[in-house]
C-alpha cells in the first residue's frame, strides 16, 4: 500500500506487472496473480512529484521523470533501476 495518494498506474501485458505511482516519489511494482496481486518491489524514485511516466514499445523498460530535475530509467521485467539521468530543468513529459 502506498503512505500517500496514488495518482498515476500503468499496466505491462508483457510481464503481467502493474506499477503504481503516489504524488510523494515512490513507485510500486506488483504481480498479477490469478485473480490477485502480489507486492513485488518499492522505490523511492524521486523527491517529490512524478511528473510523467511511460513504458517503451515493448513493456520492458519504464522512464519515469519528476520535479527533482531526474529521468530515471527501470527495467520492468526485473523490478530494478538501470539508469539516472540528472536534468538542467524540470521535465514535464518523458
Amino acid at each position: 500500500m502506498h503512505r500517500d495518494i496514488v495518482n498515476n498506474i500503468i499496466v505491462s501485458s508483457k510481464a503481467d506487472v502493474i506499477i503504481t505511482f503516489s504524488i510523494d516519489g515512490h513507485i510500486k511494482f506488483w504481480k498479477k496473480v490469478f485473480h490477485l496481486i502480489e507486492f513485488l518491489k518499492n522505490f523511492k524514485a524521486h523527491n517529490g512529484l512524478i511528473t510523467c511516466a511511460t513504458l517503451s514499445k515493448n513493456h520492458d523498460t519504464l522512464c519515469t521523470v519528476g520535479v527533482d530535475k531526474t529521468m530515471k530509467i527501470f527495467d520492468v521485467l526485473n523490478c530494478d533501476l538501470r539508469n539516472i539521468i540528472k536534468l538542467p530543468f524540470v521535465p514535464s513529459a518523458c
